[in-house]
């Protein structure tokens, strides 16, 4: 199934299609051509570290930014071979 078939696809069932993974103009452009709601990617910002995305994305919307408290993933089971 081709990229144009499948944002077809989702705009028919009323969802809205993220390109990801923009990396370049010429990538923003057919994801613009093909009908792309909305995309991201290097092409428009880089990664942000989490203390930029607040000061970046929540202060100036007037959000306070909330922590919470990191916890480890439990460790899978080794499995014998």
């Amino acid at each position: 199934m081709s990229t144009a078939a499948i944002i077809d696809l989702a705009h028919g069932l009323e969802l809205s299609v993220v390109s990801e993974g923009v990396e370049t103009a010429r990538q923003l452009s057919a994801a613009a051509k093909l009908g792309s709601d909305r995309v991201q990617g290097f092409y428009l910002c880089r990664t942000l570290l989490i203390d930029e995305f607040d000061q970046r994305i929540l202060e100036p919307a007037g959000r306070t930014p909330v922590r919470l408290p990191l916890v480890e993933a439990p460790a899978l089971p080794r499995q014998r071979h």
